[in-house]
């Protein structure tokens, strides 16, 4: 594949048969010949008025995208590494990155190839509309349930995580349940108040300073490690630990993971910087990558005992330290970040069969729009408050949809909208990808199922 293969370019379509008076670029020609029959069947073109510029910069959808990645599962990568073993682990860094990126050009490309186009189905969900368009009803709605099993997922494993952050801290209190419950209603009104933003734009600010909290909390762990426990190194880290790869292999799918806020955040970005959405979200995931494998290292020569790696490196303090009140603190800021980020993508859902959306400076305005995100909202924190030992479904979810929605939908996507005009070796590779990712999917299910149950 060449480079010009990555270039973004706009499907410019209009309603008149005829051909236009203007000579098109090569680049309009070659997008315009991909569009087939197949497609014309279930989307027809139509001529639609110039979108407005977006509000988003290549830098600002970098921060955005990284902040979508970063987060709390940074506290578990020494513990996954440690159990799939150094060679192992930086491989399957780099393999997922690698699939993550291609999922991401496939999306994008999917979508400037058919954002002109009308549709019947009602959603403001830019990767549903492609499942629509290529895979008809059913691959609407398996995407659909996997999308919102998915970020439901993830955001009541926020939830979970933030509120086990706040209950650490040395916060006297006679009814640990009911200072449970205070801690997290607070944190559920914050999180709506994000919710209820009008656009990603908005949080730009959140994400940056989340990016900082986190990046601040691990220096923290740094420091504390080394003047505490020192580096430890032996040659049992390079090797996985026997039955300990299936069992850890979502660690590593899930800290990258970042497709279903793909669209969502790149079709906010401003036509100056969309030549460069692949560049900038290639770049974002690598430099994660990179980042991961060091933290895992790093942190995995410094808090191996005897007793293995923490799961949550968090562990290794003592809950009376003042350090464990500053990490503590900085990680909630950086997950309350990721917790409006997760839900955009199921609020474009809903938002799309209610007409257009009304906002004000700040804020969305629609009563109905509101509501639910109220509603939604306050359902995630019941439910968290209710499963607050949430690690075994979480892994589960991680394990199952996140797979198909990060890998498996955007190539057969990739595949069926293009495939009279793709090449042998694109066409070679969706499939690879397709047969490779639903092999891993179905036995890290059967393997994180298993899990589940075990942990009833």
């Amino acid at each position: 594949m060449s480079n010009n293969d990555f270039e973004l370019a706009t499907v410019h379509t209009t309603a008149n048969p005829e051909p236009p008076s203007n000579p098109t670029t090569p680049i309009e020609s070659k997008v315009d010949a991909k569009v087939s029959s197949d497609e014309n069947k279930s989307s027809t073109p139509v001529e639609i008025p110039e979108e407005s510029d977006g509000t988003l910069t290549a830098n600002e959808l970098a921060i955005n995208l990284m902040k979508c990645i970063a987060g709390t599962g940074a506290l578990a990568i020494p513990y996954g590494i440690w159990s799939v073993g150094i060679i192992l682990g930086v491989i399957s860094f780099f393999v997922v990155a690698v699939l993550y990126i291609l999922s991401a050009y496939q999306l994008i490309v999917c979508y400037n190839h058919t954002k002109s186009y009308k549709t019947t189905v009602k959603t403001n969900n830019d990767y549903a509309r492609l499942c629509f368009i290529t895979l008809k009803n059913p691959g609407y709605v398996i995407f659909n349930i996997a999308n919102v099993v998915t970020l439901y997922g993830m955001a009541m494993g926020t939830m979970i995580v933030m509120t086990d952050f706040l209950d650490s801290l040395p916060i006297p209190a006679s009814n640990h349940t009911l200072k449970r419950a205070l801690l997290q209603s607070l944190i559920t009104i914050i999180g709506l108040i994000f919710c209820l933003l009008k656009d990603p734009s908005l949080l730009v600010a959140i994400s940056s300073f989340g990016l900082a909290a986190l990046i601040i909390s691990l220096v923290i762990l740094f420091f504390y490690g080394v003047v505490h426990f020192g580096f430890k190194f032996d040659s049992s880290f390079w090797f996985p630990r026997p039955k300990s790869i299936l069992n850890n292999l979502g660690v590593f799918l899930n800290a990258l993971a970042f497709s279903l806020m793909c669209l969502s955040q790149a079709k906010h970005v401003k036509k100056a910087y969309q030549k460069r959405i692949t560049k900038t979200i290639s770049v974002s995931v690598v430099i994660m990558a990179i980042i991961y494998i060091i933290i895992g290292l790093v942190f995995l020569s410094l808090y191996k005992t005897d007793n293995g790696v923490p799961g949550n490196i968090l562990a290794a303090l003592p809950s009376s330290s003042i350090w464990n009140t500053i990490i503590s603190v900085l990680m909630v800021i950086t997950c309350m970040g990721s917790f409006p980020l997760y839900l955009g993508p199921v609020h474009e859902l809903f938002d799309g069969r209610c007409g257009k959306v009304k906002t004000n400076r700040f804020f969305i305005t629609n009563p109905q729009y509101a509501s639910y995100r109220v509603v939604e909202v306050c359902g995630l924190s019941v439910l968290a408050f209710i499963f607050n030992d949430f690690k075994a479904v979480l892994n589960f979810i991680g394990s199952s949809t996140a797979v198909l929605v990060n890998c498996i939908l955007p190539a057969l996507i990739h595949f069926y909208l293009l495939k009279k005009k793709l090449s042998f070796t694109w066409k070679c590779v969706d499939w690879i990808v397709i047969v490779l990712t639903s092999i891993l999917m179905v036995i890290c299910t059967i393997v994180s199922f298993k899990e589940l149950v075990h942990s009833i």
